[in-house]
């Protein structure tokens, strides 16, 4: 998937998990490929998501996590840019109640679709 270039994030993603030091983190690092650069239309979806939601201007309210409203704008921009609507979001995370900044609170507004990690192997036809 990364070297089809179907599983992709934003350099923020690999900046958090090289702040640790284990696995994840090696495995971040050998697989560059995946993490992208932000473009003009990812920053405007970045400015989208700021004005949708005020907790965001707020960057010690965020702590660690300022990748994620980097994944849900880099999602937004490419869905906006691909007619087949082949863009969504992997995360385990939940929604939560009003003002929370977890990824699917963020993505709802724009209405992104959402799948969790099992769900993306079931769709690529993994098995262990």
């Amino acid at each position: 998937m990364i070297a089809e270039g179907r599983l992709i994030a934003p350099h923020e993603v690999l900046r958090e998990v090289e702040a640790g030091d284990d696995e994840i983190t090696r495995w971040a690092r050998s697989h560059r490929p995946m993490f992208v650069d932000l473009d003009d239309p990812t920053g405007r979806c970045i400015e989208e998501l700021v004005a949708e939601f005020e907790g965001l201007r707020d960057t010690e309210r965020q702590g660690p996590r300022l990748a994620d409203p980097i994944v849900v704008a880099l999602c937004l921009a490419r869905s906006r840019a691909d007619t087949q609507n082949n863009y969504f979001v992997v995360t385990q995370e939940n929604k939560r109640g009003p003002g929370s900044l977890q990824i699917p609170n963020l993505c709802d507004p724009f209405g992104l679709t959402l799948i969790k990690v099992m769900e993306l192997f079931r769709r690529e036809g993994f098995r262990f």
